[in-house]
């Protein structure tokens, strides 16, 4: 016969797993808290590990470019294997995806993205 786990086990793996979780965030606000209708992705050179910069509608010559990327709740860069793995996320925080372009040799082109009523 199978015992039940302990609760203190039970209790030690629950908190493990939220504190693995991570809010996303964009200009320190996280992902599932911005109050926006449409939202713009691009993002960065590599092919692989790419971090992904989201324009919220910041006025442009107060943004630094750092700000723009999407971070973990620590503060570092978010990186993500592919668009799709983006569009997955912001799917799951309320956005879906929109119309894409501006694709070029050297850019992945600019996605926009719509939250979902």
């Amino acid at each position: 016969m199978k015992q039940p786990l302990p609760v203190s086990f039970t209790f030690l793996l629950l908190i493990f797993f939220i504190s693995q979780s991570q809010a996303q965030m964009v200009n320190g606000v996280p992902v599932e808290k911005l109050d926006l209708q449409y939202i713009q992705l691009s993002m960065g050179p590599g092919r692989n590990n790419k971090v992904v910069f989201v324009d919220i509608g910041q006025r442009q010559e107060d943004v630094i470019v750092s700000e723009l990327r999407l971070k973990d709740e620590q503060g570092k860069a978010m990186r993500f294997n592919s668009l799709v793995d983006v569009l997955n996320l912001f799917y799951e925080n309320g956005y879906e995806y929109v119309d894409s372009y501006g694709f070029s040799e050297k850019s992945a082109g600019i996605h926009l993205l719509k939250k979902r009523k």
